[in-house]
């Protein structure tokens, strides 16, 4: 049989056939690429046998293509394959499940793919050339997770009278408690209420057994999270992302009778790293990709006409979410799901985004619409000329991926994650203030990254040098991840009895020391603290600051600079509430001068 070559147009389209077993034939220009798809359960041969030139023959050519696997073979030179009629002959061990596809790969001078390169800094492949990620995770915002705190267990309460209780710890757990739950006079048992920023990702882990009652659960209320019941009697792990939908939400313990719950974590996902991208250098293209295998429970998809790889905030996404089909849009990192369609996987099967026209998106996945078209026109949107796929687990893998129909090999050359870690440290002027945020949110967008806040944040009200210098390996042992900056802000505290020279600079050093050690690529500014009443004093720890600072040869600098923008000319009267603390207004100034100070 002959197969039709297709072209690939702007929508992607691509046409499978099941192989015939009389052999089939294309024609062939030298820009034709055959694609297989073996369904069956044993491998497969393709017997491609070359046309002899003059009395030279040469031998056939045998491609196996394994048990599930889908391979590309071609182009095909046409003085050697090329029959008389221009065709290229094709036969099969076995025709059982195999599907095959003629694609002509030529390449417009402005829709070509062949300079395309994937970015993804937390992206590989693996040794069968799939792409998958493996997505940076930060502070873990559950209280007592571990259950060995208490007994019952501290920071969980329970609901609807509900009784809990302190349990032994769970098989293979490292500690020795676990949170018993015996169900009141509602599934919904027991619950840890955490805030956060609405639409953050959120990565959860957790290990249940259920005891009595055939059913539990976890689950994360306001989020795209969905109850999910397990039956097991044996201790089981279980993972799953969502994404937050309020900022106030709860971690819910269910059960239909006695379940035990242990080792429960809640952490917060950098989102860039979800994400890897393509520019593809136009609006509106068709992108695709083909995911081999998954985690059910996870994410994954597909990205159209995204802003910036390094802080996503307006795109398109077809996405898997705990076996629905999804379309969303995010419009200045504000999320709206525009359907929600119930699916199934299938292994290989290509996912798309197709552009009508200039607003008419549409969502297709195994070569099916799923849903109907949507309108976006989104400004923020559809100039947008980045591509690509998203993934929240390391079980998600992707076999190919596509532009406008045409192949684009997944390849990460080693890249460094383009994100800023900020750690603040300080006293009551760093513990509670918002200008912590205001300036992440302002280093985003002058940095061209993605920039967070590591928490929890390291403001002590009333602490002097001193104290922090006692408290500061304790604070740091809390995090994992690694920071890229941090802001020191102290000294308000010590003015109205100021320390020798000598003790005060060697508890800063200690301060500084601590902090490199951990992360010896971190950059650490320093402030010179103002308080009213004591102008002497703050101008002195300034040259102190001034001489730490210098003594390092690299990594530490001077920071903001409160006798300047807090004194404000006026002893503070604009800018403090009690010639200490920030005031409102003070907020975005001090984020203001923050951000001055690390150089953007």
């Amino acid at each position: 049989m002959e197969l039709p070559v297709v072209t690939p147009g702007y929508r992607g389209d691509f046409l499978f056939q099941y192989a015939s077993s009389a052999g089939d034939t294309f024609k062939n220009s030298g820009e034709t690429v055959l694609f297989f798809k073996n369904g069956g359960g044993s491998s497969i041969n393709v017997l491609i046998a070359p046309d002899p030139i003059g009395n030279l023959a040469f031998a056939t050519i045998v491609v196996p293509i394994a048990a599930g696997q889908v391979v590309a073979i071609g182009s095909f030179l046409p003085e050697l394959f090329n029959g008389a009629n221009g065709s290229v002959s094709l036969t099969y061990s076995s025709v059982t499940n195999l599907l095959v596809g003629a694609c002509h790969i030529g390449r417009s001078k402005e829709r070509s793919t062949a300079a395309l390169s994937w970015v993804g800094s937390k992206w590989e492949i693996d040794t069968n050339g799939r792409a998958y990620n493996a997505p940076e995770l930060l502070e873990d915002i559950t209280i007592n997770g571990n259950m060995e705190i208490g007994a019952p267990p501290s920071s969980w309460s329970g609901n609807a009278s509900a009784v809990l209780s302190a349990s032994t710890e769970r098989t293979g757990g490292s500690g020795s408690r676990s949170l018993n739950v015996v169900r009141g006079t509602n599934d919904y048992a027991a619950l840890q209420t955490q805030t956060g920023v609405v639409g953050d990702w959120y990565k959860m882990e957790w290990w249940l057994r259920v005891l009595t009652g055939g059913q539990a659960a976890i689950f994360q209320s306001g989020s795209a999270d969905l109850l999910t019941f397990v039956t097991t009697a044996t201790w089981l792990y279980g993972k799953t992302t969502t994404r937050r939908t309020t900022a106030t939400s709860q971690t819910r313990l269910y059960t239909k009778g006695t379940a035990e719950f242990d080792d429960i974590s809640l952490r917060r996902i950098v989102t860039p790293s979800l994400f890897a991208s393509i520019n593809g250098s136009a609006p509106l293209r068709t992108i695709g990709a083909a995911i081999n295998t998954c985690n059910a429970r996870e994410i994954f998809g597909i990205v159209s006409c995204l802003d910036n790889p390094n802080n996503p905030k307006n795109f398109v996404m077809g996405i898997w979410d705990d076996g629905f089909w999804k379309l969303e849009k995010c419009v200045g990192g504000v999320y709206t799901q525009l359907q929600s369609v119930a699916g199934v996987f299938v292994a290989d099967a290509v996912a798309e985004i197709r552009w009508v026209t200039g607003t008419s998106c549409e969502f297709w996945y195994g070569n099916a619409l799923i849903g109907s078209v949507q309108t976006i026109n989104d400004a923020g949107i559809v100039g947008n000329s980045h591509y690509g796929v998203i993934s929240s687990d390391s079980e998600n893998k992707f076999s190919t991926g596509l532009l406008d129909g045409q192949v684009v090999l997944f390849s990460f050359p080693t890249q460094s994650p383009n994100w800023i870690a900020l750690y603040a440290i300080g006293d009551s002027k760093t513990d509670g203030d918002t200008w912590v945020s205001l300036l992440v949110a302002d280093l985003s967008v002058a940095a061209d990254a993605y920039a967070y806040e590591m928490l929890p944040r390291g403001g002590v009200p009333g602490h002097t040098t001193e104290e922090m210098a006692n408290d500061i390996d304790a604070f740091l042992a809390l995090f994992v991840n690694v920071s890229s900056h941090i802001t020191i802000n102290l000294g308000a505290n010590d003015v109205g009895a100021l320390p020798t020279e000598a003790t005060w600079k060697t508890d800063m050093a200690y301060i500084i020391d601590a902090v490199r050690s951990k992360w010896p690529s971190v950059q650490i500014y320093v402030a010179r603290p103002w308080r009213r009443g004591y102008a002497t004093q703050c101008n002195t720890l300034a040259v102190w600051i001034n001489d730490i600072v210098s003594s390092y040869p690299s990594g530490v600098h001077l920071g903001m600079d409160e006798r300047i923008w807090l004194e404000n000319g006026d002893d503070g009267a604009t800018y403090t509430t009690d010639g200490i603390h920030y005031t409102v207004s003070a907020q975005q100034v001090c984020a203001d001068a923050w951000r001055a100070a690390i150089g953007y």
